[in-house]
């Protein structure tokens, strides 16, 4: 092969690379595809345990003038599911010693004191605390009343405040003051330290 035909091979060869360089080099940095988007709005939002008495009535409850083996003094509280989702219902109530004892007093009450008695009565039936667990703040409440009470939905409770017919004069003319709770859990949870705070802090 002369001269002439090798130089024009060469060519040829150098041409037709540096075209198979071009067409690989634009396939490579294009990368262009079809694609098509649908955009939706996402939205959430959180449910709220939230219950309220009735209209008209009120947790605030005086148990007064009860006599040995007397009749029980009653109130029966309604209690609505204002919040989204099903609850639980309790029952919280605690007492202080009544004041001014005189420490001889004090003992005999302290020795007496499951002579006085709260009956606390709701859908589960009927569960009875003593003063003892009351002044002493020891276990027994809160007692659950109802469970998962539907949204919309109302629930009655009753406490009945008895003092036993061997009570002595040393419950005679006392008085004590307290607290009660109706307390609402998302259903299925018992109450804690927060739950019990927010429900009094509902009812203040």
């Amino acid at each position: 092969m002369n001269k002439r035909k090798i130089g024009r091979l060469a060519g040829f060869v150098a041409a037709a690379g540096m075209t198979a360089g071009l067409v690989g080099g634009g396939v490579s940095m294009t990368g262009a595809y079809f694609q098509d988007t649908e955009t939706g709005s996402i939205q959430g939002s959180t449910g709220e345990v939230d219950i309220k008495m009735a209209s008209g009535t009120t947790l605030n409850t005086n148990f007064a003038n009860l006599m040995p083996g007397g009749a029980p003094s009653s109130k029966t509280y309604t209690v609505k599911n204002v919040g989204t989702e099903a609850v639980d219902l309790y029952v919280d109530l605690s007492a202080g010693m009544p004041p001014g004892l005189t420490a001889a007093d004090a003992a005999t009450l302290q020795s007496q004191c499951g002579y006085l008695t709260f009956a606390i009565t709701g859908d589960l039936g009927s569960t009875t605390l003593d003063a003892c667990q009351l002044f002493t703040m020891a276990a027994g409440g809160p007692v659950k009343v109802a469970d998962n009470v539907a949204a919309s939905t109302a629930r009655t409770v009753t406490v009945a405040a008895s003092l036993d017919e061997d009570a002595g004069n040393v419950w005679a003319s006392r008085s004590a003051s307290g607290t009660i709770e109706l307390i609402a859990t998302q259903d299925g949870q018992t109450p804690t330290v927060q739950a019990d705070q927010a429900a009094a802090n509902d009812d203040q």
